[in-house]
């Protein structure tokens, strides 16, 4: 995982605080679906097999006409859905790209490439608005448990042990 430096940290909680303040919802008392619906932004959920099995998501950023669209893998599983579309709205806030192309994301993300950076970024943007700091906090002192706190919030232990590291290094 690339690094990303305290400053590019508060950057990004300070987006993911936008949101929350743009669409007066928060996660994970708002669905996450209806916070993105919020910001005008469509979600499909489709058959991916054509292209690939590992590819989990893909954002379509859309054009003057057409409103940007984020595209799910139907075979994933419910947490990780969650976790895509906010990874998939993260790059949309936080990176500048060809709107009128597609990301597929296949990086390497030990690689020290700025898509291995941006990847991390994403990461750490949907860690931030699925598993905001203090409830977060709060949940861990009802239970240790990383399944506990996975099942709270709908994302995988995986995406708990990674947002406990990041606060650990703050």
């Amino acid at each position: 995982m690339a690094k990303i430096s305290i400053e590019r940290q508060q950057e990004i909680d300070e987006s993911v605080n936008q949101v929350l303040l743009q669409t007066n919802k928060s996660y994970p008392e708002d669905n996450l679906l209806d916070i993105v619906k919020s910001l005008d932004i469509a979600v499909r959920v489709t058959d991916f097999d054509e292209f690939s099995n590992d590819i989990s998501g893909v954002i379509h950023y859309g054009d003057k006409e057409n409103k940007p669209i984020i595209y799910l893998n139907e075979d994933t599983p419910p947490e990780r859905q969650t976790f895509t579309l906010a990874h998939e709205l993260g790059h949309f806030l936080l990176h500048e790209h060809d709107k009128s192309k597609l990301r597929i994301d296949k990086f390497n993300y030990q690689a020290k490439t700025k898509e291995a950076k941006e990847e991390t970024e994403a990461n750490y943007f949907a860690a931030s608005l699925l598993m905001p700091k203090d409830k977060f906090r709060e949940v861990l002192n009802w239970t240790y448990e990383s399944k506990e706190v996975a099942k709270y919030f709908g994302v995988s232990e995986a995406a708990v042990v990674n947002r406990i590291r990041w606060l650990e290094m703050n």
